[in-house]
């Protein structure tokens, strides 16, 4: 028994030598802990980022948008081939392209987009001694019909970004009270390890004050060995009892340290307190916020909402759609020699574009469907036995929630008036051992019945522990599906 005190000391101290930081954890900085370190919460958060910024993105693209490309040079030397009824002719070609496209697009709330385009473009041919030039501008308007009647991409894309960012801050709200709760499951779990040490360290000293009265009592002649030899046999299960006890602490720390994401090399001090409130719950409340908040419930309607919007998007197809577009352009062109200055071949240019009217178009293109044989028809028909069958489950949830909900509830209230009672158990179960030890003392009874006594004590104290946590978890449960604070009396 020595050996293995001394192998659990040695095992203590590697421990605290080879720890890195200690962290003193009650259950509110284990939650702050949590929420700012678990890798659960680390991925979830960048998922609600990440659709954050595509919705910006989506509201972005209502924006002006700037492009500009060039080619500054692009300059070729090659042979090139010409072929015409006497033959095959090869011409040497050396040029020089330069070239650039500045393009402004205004996108429109009815899904069309309006152009204005300024280009330049210089051709440098050494072979001919001639400067190519061109310069224009362009203003253009586009305009899917559909976009009025029918569906409207533009306005869908950014709606579509709004309900995934709505989805995704549902799930990051949910997350984080998934997350609470595990930690007050674990961390009262671990709690309850520490106070069953400390049950399991209490029952082992009392028995051995009660072995070493026994070794008295039987060095003396006063008692049988037999029972001499069972208080050594008790006092054994209840030293070893003890060590299992911080075998099992240990292993569940470490989970606990995973859990918020502590290095399994710091050490934790868990600082925990069994007082509790005897909270007060309005169950047709508690029904109301738990359907409101809840998670499938958010997702079913979100869902029905972009159902809604793929049906409209396959039903275009079915309709009459086409567009509009419409230019108006100035284009001027030179041919100049290599040796005239780019300043004055561009006068000459922008000269011919002055004295060009401007080129015009107006177009109105239609897609009319006559028979595609029901396809599009029948995959309309499809998505909507889809958005039933989510209006099914909404309403299956719904009654769902409001089941498990009443049952918690129930749960909590039955905790409650079950640790009220248990609390005077284990006021009796004390009394009961306290006087036990005396009249074994005494020699009024043997040590069957003390170690049965000091049983009832143990296991009314596990009992009432058993019941305190149950009752902590289901309350923490119900935040959760509630999104509320019982104890609190505040919303998360």
């Amino acid at each position: 028994m020595i050996i293995r005190k001394l192998f659990f000391l040695f095992i203590c101290i590697l421990n605290i030598a080879y720890a890195k930081t200690i962290h003193n954890l009650d259950i509110e900085k284990s939650i702050k802990y949590a929420l700012e370190k678990s890798y659960r919460i680390q991925i979830s958060n960048n998922e609600l980022l990440q659709n954050k910024l595509r919705l910006k993105s989506s509201i972005n693209s209502y924006k002006t948008n700037i492009y500009l490309n060039a080619n500054l040079p692009n300059h070729t030397e090659t042979m090139r081939t010409y072929e015409d009824s006497s033959g095959i002719y090869y011409y040497p070609v050396k040029q020089t392209i330069y070239e650039s496209n500045l393009i402004i697009r205004q996108p429109l709330p009815t899904d069309g987009n309006f152009y204005l385009q300024f280009g330049a473009y210089s051709l440098r041919d050494y072979y001919t001694d001639i400067n190519t030039m061109q310069i224009n501008s362009r203003l253009k308007f586009e305009q899917p019909l559909e976009a009025f009647y029918s569906y409207n991409n533009i306005k869908y894309s950014k709606y579509r970004a709004e309900l995934n960012y709505e989805l995704s801050k549902i799930n990051n709200t949910q997350a984080n009270l998934d997350l609470k709760y595990e930690v007050n499951s674990l961390f009262y779990s671990l709690l309850s390890k520490i106070e069953r040490r400390k049950i399991a360290k209490q029952s082992m000293e009392s028995q051995d004050e009660l072995y070493q009265l026994t070794k008295r009592k039987f060095n003396s002649g006063l008692i049988a060995e037999i029972e001499f030899l069972q208080m050594e046999v008790d006092l054994g299960q209840a030293t070893n009892d003890y060590y299992e006890t911080i075998t099992d602490l240990t292993a569940e720390k470490n989970e606990f340290k995973q859990l918020v994401g502590i290095p399994l090399q710091d050490s934790i001090v868990i600082e925990g307190d069994f007082s509790y409130v005897a909270i007060k719950i309005d169950i047709d409340k508690a029904v109301e916020r738990g359907i409101k908040f809840n998670q499938n419930i958010k997702k079913d309607e979100i869902n029905k909402k972009l159902v809604g919007m793929n049906i409209k998007y396959i039903a275009k197809n079915d309709k009459i759609t086409g567009k509009l577009s419409a230019y108006y352009d100035f284009i001027g062109t030179s041919s100049n020699d290599l040796s005239l200055a780019y300043s004055t071949a561009f006068e000459n240019t922008y000269d011919e574009l002055k004295n060009h009217s401007g080129n015009r178009g107006i177009a109105l293109s239609l897609n009319i469907p006559i028979l595609d044989w029901r396809v599009n028809e029948l995959l309309v028909e499809a998505e909507k036995v889809k958005l039933k069958n989510i209006k099914y489950s909404l309403e299956n949830n719904k009654i769902s929630i409001e089941k498990d909900i009443r049952k918690t509830v129930n749960i909590i209230e039955s905790n409650l008036r079950r640790l009220k009672l248990l609390e005077k158990n284990v006021k009796v179960a004390e009394k009961s051992f306290s006087i036990s030890k005396k009249k074994y003392a005494n020699g009024d009874i043997n040590s069957q019945t003390l170690a049965f006594n000091r049983e009832q004590l143990n296991q009314a104290k596990q009992s009432w522990l058993d019941a305190f946590i149950q009752y902590k978890l289901m309350i923490s449960d119900l935040n959760r599906k509630t999104h509320y604070n019982y104890e609190e009396n505040e919303y998360y």
